[in-house]
């Protein structure tokens, strides 16, 4: 019972507030329909005698029109449930001409005149009991809007649920007591009763986000519960189009009010607002209209309706207050606009305006004078500085009211604990840079010095930087800040999941910085930060106070920097990058870790940081890379952790290194280039790196060169090349394989020398042979294990002793070979296998050549051609020797086609 007296109530209250709103157009509605149905005879007859169709006509027709009639109401049922179901909000002008088309079709319906066509026969023949005609269609509107109507009474508008944690940045509402409560009686009281003869302006000067909106909502509140029977409303100049809406919505405004008292107000306003208009406006049409009208009628002249309006708002005996905010968002035409508002065009009677600005803002943009502003505003009142000992208070006072979901309560203790300290009293300069400190970034919050130019810059200085003691005021100007860092701190702690992956004290200092000085965040990439942090150890990150100087001024030269805030940026980054405490580990002048600072420890879509360096740190990289096996972005993700892993300051002990080439020679590390594999081998060569030589050299032996045929034994191959071609001078790369670079160059390697490379290599060859049976994978191999190498000439020679090693392969295989090389010898290759091991002449002769000028290969062809018939010679030799009765045949071949070429002359 109870639930159905609450439905019919909420539908009395709801319809009686929509029929208030909408009486003028109610009215105006039945006016329409009053004389319509006056005239409703002569209008029937006109409709039945033009435009009705005869039945005859009709019933050729009828089934057609059946099957179009039939889709046409299918169709327009569905939008209409469509619209029902979205609880589409009707506007009043739909309301009012379907009200008023289906009164007059009812009326309609019953006329004589008119012939309507009754729906009976296929495929509506259902509806014949019902009498419809097909223009009842017309009654699915007004059934349409009722039930609209209806679902929009009972269906709960959302209410404004606050986030769980973040804050908006909304003023005060005026309910609640702000830090200038005594200004605000003050004004209250100076101002009641008072009826000025002009309009009276007050200007509330603060910059912006320093509490005017809250100021003034709570002096709006206040005027009210003094005197109810003001009229005051509110006037955004911002949220306008353009300087000329500006005047025509403030007397909408304003004609709004004042017709409630005055009946002539509202044509008085009008008339005024179109004369000034008319007279602003560049068209021949309206100001030859205004023209004509004040020169040849007796239309009053805009002096004329001003006096009237200011009569008007006597007669009401009522104080009209205006407060205007946001006047510091406008630009120079609309500062301009507003300001003739206040002081001209709206110097009526009565009428206070109270207005929220920036001074400094309105006489830089608007281009005014100076001293302008001043014929203005009657009074204007400085809002005093909020008190920024609040700021820290109302952060903390955030934190602990954040959903324990979000937050919980170890978490937000640590997060308190850092922002301040507040077991001791003690907040000497000294001891807050002393490593045995509490981790706090500000002191007890209740001992804040009073901050100002003096003692801000008159610092500490350790090292050639300048510091001073942080405090909140550094940071925040105003509440608004406040809320804003919070809602950024928590933001990103959300997606950082974990306090344990940072060291928090770093992680706030660090997004106080750049929630500050926002353009030092671009400081911090990769191209840059090299340029004024040191690296020492490869991964311990040091401030250089100069170096950082001279990449802003080059960098950031449009963004100067005060005196304070250089100290708070030099105090800030001291504290980061060159202070020794607790969680050294995980800090953010730690390399390795800095990533996680500066991306919220996102790696990728599958990793964070965090995953990949305690992977690396517990030695399961292998593990890491098997759970992203078969993932969509498989190949990039491994191309990522791979970068990761050779990056120096995660490569800090013999362990990591032993990891990182295990990884590569099994080969679940892939494509890592030569220059990447010089980098790492570099730093392990680097003091710096933690390993010795000879743990470097047990290394290299043991788990680094140890197959010819992998990834490291492919960078043996190109290490041998490179150094083939710089044999006998300055070691410049030229091998194509192998990429300079200042970090990373092939002189860095000094263990792994020419002669290390050349008997690794043979080693690896002779171990190789005894694995394979695959004649072209070692042929493959083969060609890398060159001792010297001419290619001006396109000449080269084996090791002797790789030569050896392979002739002796050659033996054991030399079915295959005569298979694969019968019709197809490479008579170079077979002559540098064969020839004798005195190769000084032919050396000699290449460097002859290669020193002269001309034809370097026409000149040193004499010295192939004998080099490779020696080589053949010793080849067929060779051949003689290992004949047997299953390959005397192809060996007799071979040995003939060979003795037919020398015969006729070798060709190159």
């Amino acid at each position: 019972m109870k639930t159905k007296i609450n439905f019919f109530k909420r539908l009395y209250i709801n319809s009686y507030s929509f029929l208030f709103k909408n009486k003028k157009v109610l009215l105006l509605g039945f006016l329409l329909i009053t004389i319509n149905l006056l005239f409703l005879g002569k209008f029937s007859r006109f409709l039945g005698t033009n435009i009705s169709v005869p039945k005859s006509d009709f019933i050729e027709i009828q089934k057609t029109i059946n099957w179009i009639y039939l889709i046409f109401t299918i169709v327009f049922i569905i939008i209409l449930y469509n619209v029902i179901k979205l609880n589409y909000r009707l506007s009043r002008y739909w309301y009012f001409w379907t009200v008023y088309i289906s009164v007059i079709y009812i009326f309609l319906r019953k006329s004589k005149y008119l012939d309507f066509h009754t729906i009976n026969s296929f495929p509506l023949s259902w509806l014949n009991n019902l009498n419809l005609y097909y223009s009842d269609v017309i009654f699915l509107l007004p059934a349409f809007s009722l039930l609209v109507f209806l679902k929009n009474i009972f269906t709960k508008a959302k209410n404004n649920t606050p986030s769980i944690y973040l804050k908006e940045d909304l003023p005060l509402n005026g309910t609640d007591s702000v830090q200038n409560e005594k200004v605000i009686d003050k004004i209250v009281k100076s101002i009641d009763g008072f009826y000025p003869e002009v309009a009276f302006v007050i200007g509330i000067n603060a910059k912006w986000g320093k509490g005017k909106t809250s100021f003034l909502n709570r002096l709006k509140k206040k005027l009210i519960l003094k005197n109810k029977d003001l009229i005051l409303f509110d006037f955004n100049a911002w949220q306008h189009q353009d300087e000329k809406t500006i005047i025509n919505n403030f007397f909408g405004l304003l004609s709004e009010k004042l017709s409630k008292y005055n009946q002539n107000a509202s044509d008085s306003i009008q008339k005024y607002l179109n004369s000034l208009l008319a007279l602003e406006d560049n068209t021949y049409s309206k100001g030859l209209k205004q023209i004509s009208q004040t020169l040849f009628s007796d239309t009053p002249s805009i002096n004329s309706f001003y006096l009237n309006i200011q009569k008007n708002v006597k007669d009401t005996g009522k104080q009209i207050i205006v407060f205007v905010d946001d006047l510091d968002r406008l630009n120079k035409e609309e500062i301009n606009e507003a300001i003739r508002l206040l002081r001209n065009i709206a110097n009526f009677n009565n009428i206070i305006f109270i207005c929220g600005l920036d001074r400094s803002y309105l006489e830089r943009k608007g281009e005014l004078e100076a001293g302008y502003l001043d014929k203005i505003f009657n009074l204007e009142i400085n809002l005093p500085e909020q008190n920024e000992k609040n700021f820290l208070e109302a952060l903390v006072n955030y934190i602990k009211k954040t959903s324990n979901n979000i937050l919980d309560e170890k978490k937000k203790e640590k997060l308190i604990e850092t922002l301040y300290y507040n077991k001791t009293e003690n907040t000497n300069l000294a001891n807050r840079f002393d490593p045995t400190h509490t981790q706090s970034i500000f002191s007890s919050k209740s001992n804040f010095p009073e901050i100002s130019i003096d003692n801000v810059i008159n610092v500490n200085t350790d090292n050639n930087v300048e510091k001073t003691s942080l405090n909140p005021s550094l940071f925040f100007d105003s509440i608004r800040d406040v809320k804003k860092f919070y809602n950024k701190l928590i933001f990103n702690l959300q997606i950082l999941e974990k306090l344990s992956n940072i060291n928090i004290y770093d992680y706030i200092l660090f997004h106080l910085l750049i929630f500050k000085y926002p353009w030092m965040y671009e400081l911090f990439n990769d191209k840059i930060i090299s340029q004024w942090l040191t690296t020492q150890n490869g991964n311990e990150l040091i401030f250089n106070n100069e170096k950082y100087k001279k990449v802003h001024s080059e960098i950031f030269s449009k963004t100067p920097l005060n005196n304070i805030d250089s100290i708070v940026i030099n105090t800030v980054l001291d504290e980061l990058f060159n202070k020794h405490r607790k969680g050294q580990e995980i800090r953010i002048n730690q390399k390795r870790y800095l990533p996680i600072y500066l991306n919220n420890n996102i790696f990728n879509d599958s990793l964070n940081y965090s995953q990949i360096i305690e992977a690396i740190d517990n030695f399961k990289v292998e593990k890491l890379i098997e759970d992203i096996k078969n993932d969509d972005n498989e190949i990039e993700y491994l191309e990522d952790i791979k970068n990761q892993i050779i990056k120096r300051e995660n490569l800090q002990n013999l362990k990591g290194f032993k990891e990182l080439f295990l990884l590569i020679n099994n080969n679940i590390i892939r494509e890592i280039s030569s220059t990447e594999i010089v980098s790492v081998l570099a730093w392990a060569l680097n003091a710096e790196s933690g390993i010795n030589k000879k743990e470097l050299k047990t290394l290299l032996n043991t788990i680094v060169f140890v197959k010819i045929d992998n990834r490291l034994g492919l960078f043996l191959r190109e290490l041998n090349i490179h150094y083939t071609n710089n044999k006998g001078s300055e070691l410049k790369i030229k091998s194509p394989h192998l990429i300079r670079n200042k970090n990373h160059s092939i002189e860095q390697l000094e263990l792994i020398d020419k002669e290390y490379v050349k008997e690794k290599l043979i080693t690896l060859f002779s171990n190789f042979l005894k694995e394979t049976k695959n004649l072209s994978s070692v042929i493959d191999i083969l060609h890398w294990c060159v001792e010297y190498s001419f290619t001006d000439l396109n000449f080269y020679l084996y090791y002797q002793e790789i030569s050896n090693l392979f002739k002796e392969y050659l033996s054991e295989n030399l079915k295959e070979f005569i298979e694969i090389g019968i019709n197809n010898l490479d008579y170079n290759f077979l002559a540098t296998i064969f020839s004798n091991e005195n190769k000084d002449e032919i050396i000699q002769g290449a460097i002859k050549v290669s020193n002269s000028v001309g034809n370097l290969t026409q000149q040193f062809n004499p010295y192939k051609i004998k080099f490779i018939e020696t080589g053949l010679n010793n080849f067929i030799d060779f051949l003689n020797k290992k004949s047997n009765d299953n390959l005397s045949k192809d060996i007799e071949k071979i040995i003939k086609n060979i003795e037919k070429d020398i015969e006729n002359g070798i060709s190159l």
